[in-house]
C-alpha cells in the first residue's frame, strides 16, 4: 500500500505499496501464496512466501525505482519497500510472521498492524511500497486455518493516507510457463507442484479485494511484462488523483 501509489499480493498474487512523499499505495497479489522476494532460498510448501510466479515481486521493486510513482532520482537511495510477508515472528528461515502466523501468535498481528499505521501516518509525505499486506492475512487465514480478521479498523487509518490496493492476477492458463521459469532458479521444485492450488487462492483474493474499502483496481500480469504492469499502475494513479498527497 502506498498512499497516493499501488501495490500488494495474496496467496494467489496480491500488491501494495505507497510512493513517493506525497503519494500513497498498496500491492497484494492473488496469483500466487502471499510471500515476498525470497530468490532461491528453500521456502517450506505452506509458507506465504512460496512462489511460482516472481512477477508479482519485481513489480514492487520496479514501482519503487519508477520515475512515475517516486519521482524522478539523480541516484539511487533507501526508499522504503515494506512487506508484511516479513517472517519475523520466529527465529528461524522462511518461518512466520503477519500472514501465516499460528493461532498462538495471533495478538502478535493486530499490533504489528497498528504500528505500520501508525508510522505510516506520521510519515505521511514520505515514500512507501508495501509488497502484501492485511488482504494477504485474510487470504492466507482462510485458505490454510478457516478464519478470517476484520481490518476495517486498518483501513479506516490508511484511507485518508491515500492508499490504494492493486491486485495483481494472471490467467490460469499462465500458471504453467511462470512455474518452468520458476524452476530455474527454485531450490524446492516439489513446493510449486499444486498449480490448482494458486487458481484458488486466486479466487479468494478477488474475493477479499471487492470487498476492502480502499480504491482498487485489477491488474493482468500474465506476461509477466512488470514494465507494462508498473505503467498501467502510474496511469491509474494519476487518473484517480493518486500521484499526490494534499496537504492538511
Amino acid at each position: 500500500m502506498y498512499p497516493n501509489s499501488p501495490i500488494g499480493p495474496l496467496p494467489a498474487s496480491f500488491v501494495s505499496g505507497v510512493a513517493k512523499s506525497t503519494m500513497p499505495g498498496v500491492c497484494e497479489a492473488p496469483d500466487r501464496p502471499a510471500g515476498g522476494f525470497h530468490g532461491q532460498e528453500d521456502v517450506p510448501q505452506d509458507h506465504p512466501g512460496r512462489d511460482a510466479i516472481d512477477a508479482e515481486d519485481l513489480a514492487a521493486f520496479t514501482l519503487n525505482e519508477h520515475p512515475r510513482i517516486v519521482g524522478p532520482r539523480r541516484h539511487r537511495y533507501h526508499s522504503p519497500l515494506v512487506s508484511a510477508e516479513w517472517c519475523a515472528f520466529t527465529n528461524v528461515p522462511g518461518g512466520r510472521g503477519l500472514i501465516n502466523f499460528a493461532p498462538e501468535e495471533e495478538a502478535l498481528t493486530p499490533d504489528a498492524y497498528r504500528t505500520w499505521a501508525r508510522l505510516f501516518t506520521q510519515l505521511r509525505y514520505y515514500s512507501w511500497i508495501v509488497d502484501r499486506f492485511h488482504l494477504s492475512t485474510r487470504a492466507y487465514q482462510l485458505q490454510h486455518h478457516g478464519r478470517d480478521y476484520d481490518f476495517t479498523w486498518l483501513e479506516d487509518q490508511l484511507r485518508p493516507l491515500g492508499l490504494r490496493v492493486a491486485l495483481l492476477t494472471r490467467s490460469p492458463e499462465s500458471f504453467v510457463q511462470a512455474r518452468a521459469d520458476r524452476l530455474k532458479v527454485s531450490g524446492k521444485p516439489d513446493q510449486d507442484d499444486d498449480l490448482q492450488s494458486f487458481v484458488r487462492e486466486k479466487g479468494v483474493s478477488r474475493e477479499l479485494a471487492a470487498q476492502t474499502t480502499l480504491p482498487w483496481r485489477e491488474f493482468d500480469i500474465a506476461d509477466n511484462n512488470v514494465g507494462r504492469v508498473a505503467e498501467e499502475m502510474a496511469d491509474w494513479l494519476e487518473q484517480t488523483g493518486g500521484m499526490w498527497m494534499a496537504d492538511d
